[in-house]
């Protein structure tokens, strides 16, 4: 059985009615209601309050469905020539779960190396632009001189010092490219690249 919103799906008749009606409505040219425009919109606000900003998908479902080619173009072959759509949502669904897991799982590494790095460059006497550059970091994770100006909103003499202090620390490492210079965060990557 597959719940789909309040729907209880038990046969593969059930998921061919369902895909019917999703293919007979047309999702991009029907108007958004003013209130799911505003959820929207507040959503979006305390993501960006909060520091959050998801340029990348949420899951990556290649990586997981790659490694199992087999398997997804048997259930579409299964799909196209028997109509066995229940097989192929129970691999999707399979391939959701395993990636909303390494997705969570990722977040949550990323949330304590954010804390561990502000942390290094916590002081009494420290500057908030430090903790604010590290933020930036989650952000873009490589980094150049004029992007840590606009990043903190301060001049260029200033952007760097606190690059070179985060150098220092051992938190970022100088990748030059030509005549500009770049900063990486190699941590940071590490995790969102799933290497740690």
């Amino acid at each position: 059985m597959i719940l789909f919103g309040r729907k209880s799906i038990t046969s593969p008749e059930g998921v061919g009615a369902l895909l019917k009606d999703f293919q007979s409505r047309d999702i991009r040219s029907r108007p958004r209601s003013p209130r799911s425009r505003a959820l929207q919109t507040a959503a979006e606000g305390r993501r960006r309050r909060a520091g959050i900003l998801l340029p990348a998908p949420l899951l990556d479902l290649t990586a997981y469905i790659e490694p199992r080619r087999d398997r997804y173009y048997a259930g579409l072959l299964g799909v196209s020539t028997q109509g066995d759509w229940l097989s192929w949502f129970e691999f999707f669904l399979e391939v959701i779960t395993e990636q909303a897991h390494d997705s969570l799982g990722r977040a949550l590494r990323l949330d304590a190396l954010r804390s561990e790095l502000r942390g290094r460059v916590a002081k009494a006497r420290s500057s908030a632009l430090l903790p604010a550059l590290i933020d930036e970091l989650f952000r873009v994770p490589i980094i150049s001189i004029n992007g840590a100006k606009e990043a903190l909103n301060v001049t260029h003499r200033s952007a760097t010092l606190n690059l070179e202090k985060l150098v220092a620390a051992g938190i970022l490492v100088e990748i030059t490219r030509g005549r500009q210079r770049f900063f990486a965060a190699p941590e940071v990557l590490a995790v969102m690249s799933g290497e740690i």
